[in-house]
């Protein structure tokens, strides 16, 4: 079923829903109902809100932040007008708005409480379960601490967009929830950063994406950029989708929530559709990050683990503290602008078992430009050998070595394919 043939059947299905609940109802053994059997999540916890003495609400939509005794009208007004800002895109993007509270915040609109501090920070919160909704959904609230300018209209934007998805799917990790409002906030304003996480997701490539990216999570909006860019999908609406074919009905909630199809399963049946692999833009998204072009101008510089020099060779190069993370990479930049070095330069790369590894180099030139790159075949040996001839105008090489996995990522679990490994660099004599 194509996400737009689902996102069909799901606005339309409140009858289905409906007819359904009245067959629950026949008398036992009436209707055998197959128990679920996949992968559960706990249910989101609800949370009591904070009681605090002042508020103020958006005009033209349901929006409203309550605040703390001492925190500043302008900083308020501030507030509520990230919110407008936030609803206004999010609803031009075709994503739906937070589900009602049923008037818990005094009104039926989204409620942000602005505080002077908060023990847990900065987060989004979720009601009771919304029992009349035909897919398993939650209202929810959002705590901000006060700030000023610039950075608490970042929080309040992000905090909005998280409310909306955690909405919208209560089964999916929060790790999801802080990646697409990282991404979906660089839409709204270029200028964001995410706490930072961008940052140290560069620094620290050997993390793996979503789950274990940095900034609980907001670091994988690098993956949802370049997603964006390799399946030329403009704007937010194929992630909007994507979120919506992940989204479930949970018959017996009180066992938890139906934690299948998560959106690493939609986004391998997505790539499925485009005749593509999670693996294939796992290896292009290791070479995406040394140079995203116009995509990601802003993008801090990767890390380069090794800056090789070349009068010594072989060179034996061994990585093992941090090991890399699944899909994580290690990058190694090797000079070529010696004139007495041979013509071919031999690479080994001897990896741990158990995972399947990527090598590739990419060639730079006299300028600083990429010319191209070279990858070993993925496969499921822990070993890979690459030559690479020099050509005129070649003054260095990337090396990018990956961490390929043995299984699709579930960003519920921990990453239990942590590896290490080996280049071994040689000329040809």
């Amino acid at each position: 079923m194509s996400v737009s043939t689902k996102s069909l059947v799901y606005a339309n299905s409140g009858l289905l829903v409906a007819f359904l609940g009245l067959l629950a109802l026949m008398p036992s053994g009436a209707l055998a109902r197959a128990p679920w059997k996949g992968p559960r999540r706990e249910p989101p916890t609800e949370t009591p809100r904070p009681q605090v003495p002042t508020s103020a609400r958006a005009i033209a939509a349901p929006l409203a932040v309550h605040a703390e005794a001492g925190v500043s009208a302008e900083n308020i007004r501030r507030a509520l007008a990230a919110l407008e800002r936030a609803e206004g895109w999010m609803r031009s993007e075709g994503w739906p708005s937070p589900v009602a509270d049923g008037g818990l915040g005094e009104g039926e609109g989204f409620d942000l409480y602005l505080l002077k501090a908060h023990p847990e920070g900065d987060a989004v919160y979720a009601d009771a379960a919304v029992l009349w909704s035909e897919l398993d959904a939650v209202s929810a609230f959002a705590v901000v601490e006060e700030r000023q300018g610039a950075e608490l209209e970042e929080r309040v934007l992000s905090l909005y967009v998280q409310a909306v998805l955690l909405g919208l799917d209560p089964a999916e990790a929060e790790s999801w929830r802080r990646a697409t409002a990282c991404w979906l906030l660089r839409h709204m304003d270029a200028s964001a950063r995410c706490g930072g996480a961008l940052r140290k997701q560069q620094r620290e490539p050997w993390r793996s994406w979503i789950a274990f990216s940095a900034g609980g999570g907001a670091g994988g909006a690098i993956l949802l950029e370049f997603l964006s860019w390799r399946l030329a999908a403009g704007g937010s609406t194929w992630l909007r989708d994507l979120w919506h074919f992940a989204r479930q009905y949970t018959w017996d909630a009180a066992a938890g929530l139906r934690g299948s199809p998560d959106l690493w399963a939609a986004l391998e049946q997505l790539l499925k559709m485009r005749g593509l692999r999670i693996e294939e833009m796992m290896e292009e998204l290791a070479r995406f990050r040394i140079d995203p072009g116009r995509r990601m101008e802003s993008l801090p510089p990767i890390y380069r683990q090794w800056n090789i020099d070349t009068q010594k060779m072989p060179i034996r190069l061994a990585n093992r503290d941090p090991a890399l993370q699944s899909y994580g990479s290690a990058y190694a930049y090797v000079d070529l602008r010696r004139a007495e070095l041979p013509q071919e330069l031999r690479i080994w790369l001897r990896g741990e078992y158990g995972v399947r590894w990527s090598l590739a180099a990419i060639r730079v030139g006299e300028h600083g430009e990429l010319q191209g790159a070279l990858s070993t075949p993925l496969r499921e040996s822990h070993q890979a050998y690459l030559p690479v001839q020099r050509t005129p105008g070649l003054s260095g090489l990337w090396l990018v070595v990956t961490n390929m996995s043995n299984r699709r990522p579930d960003a519920d679990i921990s990453d239990e394919n942590l590896r290490s490994f080996q280049l071994i660099l040689d000329a040809q004599p």
